[in-house]
């Protein structure tokens, strides 16, 4: 970016900032999808939503004429 002239003055470089030893790499563990709490809240609502449903099936009144 700084030598683009269009972005040479520091206000457009000068907030990033690397920090560490760049020949360390990371090993990152992967989460099991069932971890996620919004999934967890997810499956909830539809399970309510799914009992909801079953429940009111049988409220249906015929239409009379």
């Amino acid at each position: 970016m700084r030598q683009t002239p269009r972005y040479r003055h520091p206000f457009f470089w000068a907030g990033f900032v690397l920090l560490g030893d760049g020949w360390t790499t990371l090993r990152l563990a992967r989460r099991a999808v069932w971890d996620l709490p919004a999934l967890w809240v997810l499956v909830i609502v539809l399970a309510v939503s799914l009992g909801v449903a079953w429940t009111r099936r049988g409220r249906r009144r015929p239409i009379s004429s």
